[in-house]
């Protein structure tokens, strides 16, 4: 199995348990999913790194899951702090190891907008994107705002999520200390797809289940076809504010 490795990419160097009636999709297991996680590993996520690991894993727990409604499921994870890190990229579930406190490190400040460029471009380099078998999920997840990128702006992401969400990709991020609908406006990203969770351990646990069920939506949906890329969290067009169900988040992120 495949453990995260750090490689510095800039650098030289519900009841989810339900199982999934995959004989309903046996006829339209012809897709390929990609997902990708953005995960933030600033210093600023410490208080919440436990609930972050675990988030994680039980999305992939999910997909492994839900597998079988698919051809093929690949996914790509990448943390970021000052620097942005690769641990692996459209990978076989069946390769993965878990995340754990020993390969998820976290220091440093917040390169988001490198990590979604470096991320978002790999992807569209080294997959085929005009296939219309294959769909992309990319979801980002910190704590706070960009204040460290040095290879990609604002509108160099804005302008590639316009291109990509038009054939048959999903961009989707989970925010906490930031003003979310000036984010997705920045980064041409649905309103609908936006979720403002507390950063707090019950905070990121709330997001984490909440997600994890949009998730399995997601993945149903995506498989027949049947996901137009917004209202990814909400049916309608506004950011779900899971804050006012969690604790106050930490108004100091990196």
């Amino acid at each position: 199995m495949l453990a995260p490795f750090k490689t510095n990419v800039f650098g030289s160097n519900v009841d989810l348990q339900t199982p999934v009636d995959v004989a309903k999709y046996a006829n339209v297991a012809t897709r390929t999913l990609h997902i990708a996680f953005i995960l933030d590993a600033s210093d600023s996520m410490f208080s919440i790194k436990q609930q972050a690991i675990s988030g994680f894993n039980e999305h992939v727990a999910e997909a492994r899951r839900k597998s079988g409604l698919f051809k093929d499921v690949l996914l790509t994870l990448v943390h970021f702090n000052s620097e942005v890190y690769e641990d692996y990229f459209d990978q076989p579930l069946d390769r993965l190891a878990d995340l754990t406190n020993a390969t998820y490190q976290l220091g440093g400040m917040t390169a988001l907008y490198d990590a979604m460029g470096y991320t978002i471009g790999k992807l569209s380099e080294n997959t085929n994107i005009g296939d219309l078998l294959n769909n992309y999920l990319v979801i980002t997840i910190t704590d706070g705002h960009n204040n460290n990128s040095r290879h990609f702006t604002p509108e160099r992401i804005k302008t590639k999520i316009e291109e990509l969400q038009k054939n048959r990709w999903t961009f989707v991020y989970v925010g906490a200390n930031q003003d979310l609908y000036k984010a997705a406006q920045e980064m041409s990203m649905p309103i609908s797809n936006m979720m403002h969770f507390a950063a707090t351990a019950g905070g990121i646990q709330l997001a984490n289940d909440v997600s994890r069920e949009s998730f399995c939506s997601y993945m149903e949906s995506a498989a027949v076809g049947d996901f137009g890329g917004t209202h990814y969290f909400s049916p309608t067009d506004e950011v779900l504010d899971t804050t006012n169900q969690a604790e106050k988040p930490n108004a100091d992120a990196a």
